[in-house]
C-alpha cells in the first residue's frame, strides 16, 4: 500500500494506468472501430441519394467529369463518387448601377441597367462545360459592363480607331 499523508491507497493488479491482459484495451478498441464502421456506413447510406427542386437541374458529375443533367425528384448516385452541381432555370435580374455611357451625340449618361437572364433546361450542361456555373457565365458575359474593355471602345461609348 501507498500512503500518502493520510490516506492510503492498496495497489491492485493493472493499476498505474496500465490494461489487465489487454482485456480493456481489447474492448477500447472493438468500440472505436465499431463507432468509425457506424458513422462510415451512415455517411454512405445518407451519401446515396440526393434531391432536385422544381427551377432547379443537377449536373452529375464522376470524379469531376460531366455525365448527365438530373431533372427535378429524387435521384440516387455513387457516394464519394459522385456529385451534383444545383443550376438554378428560373428567371433572374442582374442590376447595375450608376453605369457610365454616352448617347448617339457624346453626351454623358449614367444609367441604372437590368438584365434579365434564364438558363433553359436543355442547356444546363452546355452552360457547366463552358463556365462552371450561373455566376461565372455572369462574371465573363458582363465584364464589360462593368469594367469595359479595350478591344471593344464601342461599349465605352468611344469611337473605333
Amino acid at each position: 500500500a501507498i500512503s500518502l499523508t493520510k490516506h492510503s491507497f492498496p495497489l491492485k493488479a493493472g493499476a498505474g494506468g496500465r490494461f489487465r491482459q489487454g482485456g480493456d484495451m481489447n474492448r477500447i478498441l472493438s468500440i472505436v472501430v465499431a463507432t468509425f464502421v457506424a458513422l462510415a456506413g451512415l455517411s454512405v447510406l445518407f451519401g446515396t441519394w440526393y434531391t432536385i427542386d422544381q427551377g432547379v437541374r443537377g449536373v452529375i458529375l464522376r470524379n469531376g467529369a460531366l455525365i448527365g443533367v438530373a431533372q427535378p425528384g429524387l435521384g440516387f448516385k455513387l457516394p464519394l463518387i459522385d456529385t451534383i452541381q444545383k443550376v438554378s432555370v428560373q428567371t433572374h435580374v442582374e442590376t447595375f448601377d450608376n453605369m457610365h455611357t454616352y448617347s448617339k451625340d457624346q453626351q454623358p449618361a449614367l444609367l441604372k441597367l437590368s438584365v434579365n437572364y434564364r438558363v433553359p433546361p436543355e442547356k444546363v450542361a452546355d452552360l457547366y462545360t463552358q463556365y462552371g456555373s450561373i455566376e461565372g457565365a455572369l462574371a465573363r458575359s458582363t465584364a464589360t459592363l462593368r469594367h469595359g474593355s479595350d478591344h471593344r471602345p464601342w461599349a465605352l461609348g468611344r469611337p473605333a480607331t
